[in-house]
């Protein structure tokens, strides 16, 4: 059943407008647009190193000078794509940043090539892929 709050809202909705306006109209505020938004209110950074891409520094990479390591990972950005699974959280975690933190904890404990350990911000466990095998822990 409908309040009288949602029964006006309803009533209110008009197919001359588009669903966008009648959204707003209902909503009792307005949506957001490419107009009203910017780009940055939709991007995760990473919760160890506060930014969004990072550039890799591969082996590949390494006998070229660093405008040539930027032009080279344009293609391939390394994005946050761990996140801490507590949804009061939420963090965004870069792989190879989420490795190091880890890494350099003394709780953290590998198993079945996976690093665990707790996010820096609420002690929820995280794991990472253990990249080269055991002999990195070592």
């Amino acid at each position: 059943t409908l309040n009288n709050g949602e029964e006006s809202s309803v009533q209110g909705w008009s197919e001359l407008r588009s669903i966008r306006e009648n959204l707003t109209i209902s909503l009792g505020f307005p949506l957001p647009s490419p107009k009203t938004t910017q780009k940055s209110d939709y991007v995760i950074e990473c919760g160890i190193c506060y930014t969004h891409r990072l550039l890799l520094d591969d082996d590949e990479n390494k006998n070229v000078n660093e405008n040539e390591v930027k032009e080279a990972n344009q293609n391939k950005p390394q994005l946050p794509d761990i996140m801490c699974g507590n949804i009061k959280c939420a963090r965004g975690y870069h792989e190879s940043c989420l490795f190091e933190w880890l890494h350099s904890s003394p709780s953290a404990r590998m198993s079945f090539g996976r690093l665990f350990g707790k996010c820096p911000y609420c002690c929820e466990t995280l794991s990472v892929r253990v990249k080269g095998g055991p002999s990195l822990l070592s």
